[in-house]
């Protein structure tokens, strides 16, 4: 069972390669490169959500 600490350090690890994406993609001029990289982001964001929302539904003792 994943404890809130361990859905929390998932978040941040996603943020944080959302972050390193992003930062990759204003550096790119290649228009496939981008589209690759928003696929990337999106699915990660998708992730992030997910992961935002089973952070929500704990309840706390």
């Amino acid at each position: 069972m994943e404890t809130a600490y361990d859905l929390f350090k998932k978040l941040l690890v996603v943020m944080a390669d959302i972050d390193r994406i992003l930062d990759e993609k204003s550096k790119v001029i290649d228009s496939k490169r981008v589209e690759i990289l928003d696929k990337k982001i999106d699915s990660l964001e998708l992730e992030m959500f997910e992961l935002k929302n089973k952070l929500k539904s704990i309840k706390l003792k």
